[in-house]
């Protein structure tokens, strides 16, 4: 028959196992998503922290040199074009940058609000 302390540490070992299957597989979704380049000719997503509103992401995405397309299905998600060749741009600061093609849709509200640039 097992102790007490002996369940508690069993108990506590399974949470262990648990929580570490549960971030492995998180890390393993992130890692499998389609990245996207600055330097492509198709439209991406740039996620920003949650916490960002959809004007900031805005500006955010405009001051990065982006053509911004539209908002994202979450006020912190911006559908973005490249640049033009030769302009000076940098990622600003993202979560993800995020090829559309391939998420059939997930980051693509289906409206789609548009933004003027």
């Amino acid at each position: 028959m097992l102790s007490a302390a002996s369940t508690r540490v069993s108990r506590g070992l399974q949470a262990c196992v648990v929580a570490l299957v549960l971030s492995l597989s998180c890390l393993s979704a992130l890692a499998s998503l389609p990245r996207a380049s600055a330097t492509g000719t198709e439209p991406f997503a740039l996620v920003f922290p949650p916490w960002t509103s959809a004007q900031a992401a805005t500006e955010a995405s405009f001051a990065a040199g982006f053509k911004v397309l539209r908002g994202g299905a979450w006020s912190f998600v911006t559908i973005v074009a490249a640049p033009d060749a030769g302009s000076e741009t940098r990622l600003p600061a993202t979560v993800l940058a995020l090829k559309l093609s391939g998420l059939a849709g997930c980051l693509d509200p289906a409206g789609g609000r548009e933004t003027t640039p």
